[in-house]
C-alpha cells in the first residue's frame, strides 16, 4: 500500500514533469508549487517533501507558503494570490484549503493531501463545474 506522502511525491512530480506547450525559444523559468494549508506551514513535512524531490532529481523548484493558521476566511485570499503568482500546481491538506483553490483557479492543477470535508463528487460540485464531471469517474 502506498502511503499518502510517497502518493503526493508523485503526483506532483510527475504534475511538474508534464509536457509544456511548444514555444519559440522562452526560457523556462523552474517550476513553482504552491503550498494551501488551513493551519499553519509544518516544518517537518516542507521538509520530507523537498528530499522527496530531491530523490526524484527536482532540484530547482520553487515553494511559494500561504498558511491560513486556523482562520478560514482567509483561505479564497491566500488561493487567490497562488493563482495571481502563477504557479505550476496548488498542494493543498485538503477540506477547506482545497476548496478554496477550486474555487480560486479552473485551469491549475491542484494536488490534495487529505479528503476530509470533501466526501463527494456533489461537494466538488460547489467548487467548479469542470471538476464535478472529472470527480465521478
Amino acid at each position: 500500500m502506498v502511503d499518502r506522502r510517497a502518493f503526493l511525491l508523485g503526483l506532483t512530480g510527475g504534475l511538474l514533469l508534464r509536457p509544456a506547450p511548444v514555444r519559440a525559444q522562452a526560457a523556462r523559468r523552474p517550476p513553482r508549487i504552491g503550498w494551501l494549508t488551513s493551519s499553519v506551514v509544518h516544518q517537518p513535512n516542507v521538509e520530507a517533501f523537498r528530499q522527496g524531490m530531491l530523490a526524484l532529481d527536482h532540484r530547482a523548484i520553487g515553494i511559494e507558503f500561504r498558511a491560513a493558521e486556523g482562520q478560514f476566511d482567509r483561505l479564497a485570499g491566500l488561493a487567490a494570490e497562488l493563482v495571481t503568482l502563477d504557479v505550476d500546481v496548488i498542494v493543498t491538506d485538503g477540506g477547506p484549503a482545497a476548496v478554496a483553490a477550486g474555487r480560486a483557479t479552473s485551469t491549475m492543477p491542484i494536488v490534495i493531501g487529505a479528503t476530509a470535508g470533501i466526501s463527494s463528487a456533489r461537494d466538488w460540485s460547489t467548487v467548479s463545474p469542470v471538476r464535478e464531471e472529472t470527480s465521478r469517474a
